[in-house]
Formats: C-alpha cells, sequence, structure tokens
C-alpha cells in the first residue's frame, strides 16, 4: 500500500476592516459608479466576479434583494 504524505498549507485569516476605515476608503473614492460598486460589495459581502458580473436586471428593488448567478 502506498501512502502520499500531503503537505498542511497554513491557512490565513482574512483581514477585516474597522467602521471607520470601510468610510475612509469610500470617502477616498471620488468616481460615484465606483464607491457605489464598492459600498454595495462590502454591504452584500459579495466577491469581485460577483460585483463585476452584476447587472440592474439581477437588482429587485421593491423586495430589496440581488439575485446572484455563477457564484461558488
Amino acid at each position: 500500500v502506498l501512502t502520499l504524505q500531503l503537505s498542511r498549507q497554513n491557512r490565513r485569516l482574512p483581514v477585516i476592516l474597522s467602521q471607520k476605515e470601510i468610510a475612509l476608503l469610500l470617502k477616498a473614492t471620488i468616481n460615484p459608479k465606483h464607491r457605489l460598486l464598492l459600498a454595495l460589495s462590502y454591504g452584500c459581502g459579495l466577491r469581485v466576479s460577483e460585483a463585476v458580473t452584476l447587472q440592474w436586471k439581477d437588482i429587485d428593488r421593491d423586495r430589496n434583494t440581488i439575485h446572484l448567478k455563477n457564484t461558488k
């Protein structure tokens, strides 16, 4: 019986920004389109690929929901 030893990878915890840091980030963003994308991504917890592929028709303003496609 052949056994393979797998290497363990150290998993780092993600860096979490404080509310003050998020406010500074949004305040420093000049372009309103970029500011909206950052705020929406942070507020909804979107991945970059999800935020980039988001379209207006995916947002249901009546029910305050976002329909995400092709996500993990």
